[in-house]
């Protein structure tokens, strides 16, 4: 296991600080990252080109049946979805998220690029979505919101 990987906000945070003294672009990934499947594996590897390293906030499962876009049961609990991206070798740092959304972890890590796949970009539509704020939060703190395209697979297409 890769726990040496998963990180506390504070310890994300000192990373970041050192990154960031040394030039290095810093890309934060976000989401429940449920029964991973080729789609995130994608999403992932495409982040990780907008930067040096590579930072996965990882929905905290308290939250996930409140998400706006969530419309199944949580399949894997926390510690799993933690531990499998903290596997990967794309992944550079993994924290859990102790809030709905990653504002907390922007303002620790201060990300150059904030990614998120194609398919949510819909709901930049409506102002009070999460994906909004998101965005205001990223660009108050100097980072940018970008959209990779987003693969036709879904993990509940997976589980039908």
């Amino acid at each position: 296991m890769n726990n040496f990987k998963v990180k506390t906000l504070k310890e994300l945070g000192r990373l970041a600080k050192k990154f960031k003294s040394q030039n290095k672009k810093i890309v934060l990934a976000h989401g429940a990252f449920d029964f991973i499947h080729w789609g995130h594996i994608h999403y992932l590897k495409e982040a990780k080109k907008y930067g040096d390293v590579l930072m996965v906030s990882v929905v905290n499962d308290k939250f996930i049946n409140k998400s706006e876009v969530k419309k199944r049961p949580l399949v894997f609990k926390q510690k799993t979805r933690t531990s499998w991206l903290a596997e990967l070798q794309t992944v550079d740092y993994v924290i859990l998220s102790n809030a709905p959304g990653p504002q907390k972890v922007m303002k620790a890590i201060l990300p150059d690029f904030y990614v998120r796949g194609s398919d949510s970009k819909k709901r930049l539509k409506n102002k009070n979505s999460g994906l909004w704020q998101d965005k205001l939060e990223i660009e108050k703190l100097g980072g940018k919101l970008v959209f990779i395209k987003s693969l036709p697979i879904h993990s509940t297409d997976l589980l039908k």
